[in-house]
C-alpha cells in the first residue's frame, strides 16, 4: 500500500509543469505552501531515506517478515529514532471474526 501511494504522489508531481493546478493549502513547517512543491519534497525525503536507510530496511524483513502475517512495502516508510535505531513501517495482518450480527 505504501508503494501505491508513493506511486500516486510521483503521478501528481506530473503536474507541476502546470501551473493551473497549483493548490494552496496552507503552510508547512518548512514554509512550503504549495501542494506540489511539498509533495516533491516528501517523495525527495523519501527517496533519500530509501537510499540512507536500505540496510535498515533489508534488516528489517530479515528479522519480522512473516508472508501474510508481518510485511514491509519496498519502498516503506522510515522514521529514525533519537538512539542508534530506526521504525520501518510494516503491516501487520490483524483477523477479524466473522460476526454475522454485526451485519444486521
Amino acid at each position: 500500500m505504501t508503494a501505491v501511494c508513493i506511486s500516486l504522489l510521483r503521478e501528481i508531481l506530473k503536474y507541476e509543469a502546470d501551473d493551473d493546478v497549483d493548490i494552496i493549502i496552507g503552510l508547512d513547517r518548512d514554509g512550503n505552501s504549495d501542494l506540489i512543491a511539498r509533495i516533491n519534497k516528501f517523495i525527495s525525503d523519501h527517496d533519500a531515506d530509501q537510499v540512507t536507510y536500505a540496510d535498515a530496511i533489508q534488516q528489517a524483513r530479515d528479522q519480522y517478515h512473516k508472508d501474510g502475517e508481518i510485511e514491509i512495502d519496498d519502498e516503506a516508510l522510515v522514521s529514525p529514532g533519537d538512539d542508534p535505531g530506526i521504525y520501518v513501517s510494516a503491516w501487520v495482518w490483524v483477523s477479524i471474526p466473522n460476526d454475522s450480527s454485526d451485519n444486521d
